[in-house]
């Protein structure tokens, strides 16, 4: 399948609030929250936003001793994952709630730098995955409050004045580029990643590659994995990305997840780690990135099995 987006983050130390006027380049349908930078696209990002100098405030939760309160105040206790629902215990009465009994909830966590932050539960909504019988994808709006100021604030900013989207996905992700693990996801399955729509988890969740089911009987986690490695150009699967924005690429699999729709020529065959082979790198100029050098050229055949996800370029 033929992709290319526009991806959203912050600039380091900015708060955001508010909005800046229109940049030359922007979308005609972006606008731009204070601080916030439209980045190279394909996925180059994660996840986003940044904000107040690079903590991702409520885009990460552990979901373990997590404490709330309803929109009604019953006392709730933990935030679990099924599938990509989210859930939470009633503590009066042991009852899970879900959905849209959730709707205005608030937990107290943490920031990933340790500061308090409270986390609110605005909208939800659930729909049929496009792509697997008897899977969901829910979607949720969260907003953060963070310090003193009091203001809520949309955890993955705006777009045209309305909050962006979540998908939570289980577990955690190194935001590191350039070095070992860059990239990777971690073994944390008891925290809950809220991946902002525009960026790579995201989008590769949207692609189908849900990593809370299965296609022809093989689990997703690491096609979806793959998805984000190949999204982002992260070749060397230290977590920096070789993309830009508008860059198009063909991306498939052989599990009928996304299927080739071009004849475009092979760029490269990917697992969870990075790049398996390197043909002709998408935004380099053909010039193979120093990291990546090592790479053997990928050839007619596909190593289907060992790769997840194949990607062609124009």
């Amino acid at each position: 399948m033929m992709i290319g987006m526009y991806a959203l983050a912050a600039g380091a130390g900015c708060e955001p609030g508010g909005s800046e006027p229109a940049r030359a380049g922007d979308p005609p349908s972006l606008v731009r929250p204070a601080g916030f930078e439209i980045i190279v696209t394909n996925g180059s990002s994660i996840n986003g936003p940044l904000v107040n100098g690079g903590a991702r405030a409520g885009t990460e939760v552990y979901g373990l001793g997590v404490t709330g309160s309803t929109a009604d105040g019953s006392a709730v206790l933990g935030i679990r994952l099924q599938g990509s629902d989210l859930t939470s215990v009633r503590v009066s009465d042991g009852a899970v709630l879900s959905g849209a009994s959730l709707v205005g909830a608030v937990f107290a966590t943490q920031a990933p730098g340790g500061a308090p932050i409270d986390l609110r539960i605005d909208t939800v909504s659930a729909s049929p995955s496009r792509y697997h019988a008897g899977s969901a994808v829910s979607r949720y709006t969260l907003s953060y409050r963070q310090g003193v100021s009091g203001l809520w604030r949309p955890v993955c900013g705006e777009v045209m004045g309305v909050p962006a989207a979540v998908i939570p996905l289980a577990s955690r992700w190194s935001y590191d580029e350039g070095t070992a693990g860059g990239g990777a996801k971690l073994a944390e399955p008891d925290w809950i990643t809220f991946a902002c729509a525009g960026h790579a988890l995201h989008k590769c969740a949207e692609l189908g590659y849900e990593p809370w089911t299965t296609a022809g009987g093989a689990p997703l986690g690491d096609h979806h994995q793959a998805c984000v490695r190949a999204y982002r150009a992260d070749y060397c699967g230290d977590g920096s990305p070789h993309t830009t924005s508008g860059q198009l690429i063909n991306l498939f699999d052989d599990l009928g997840v996304q299927t080739d729709t071009e004849t475009w020529l092979l760029e490269s065959e990917w697992d969870a780690d990075g790049a398996r082979c390197l043909s002709r790198p998408r935004m380099t100029g053909g010039v193979v990135p120093d990291c990546a050098a090592g790479l053997p050229v990928c050839h007619g055949t596909i190593g289907w099995g060992d790769t997840l996800v194949v990607t062609e370029a124009p």
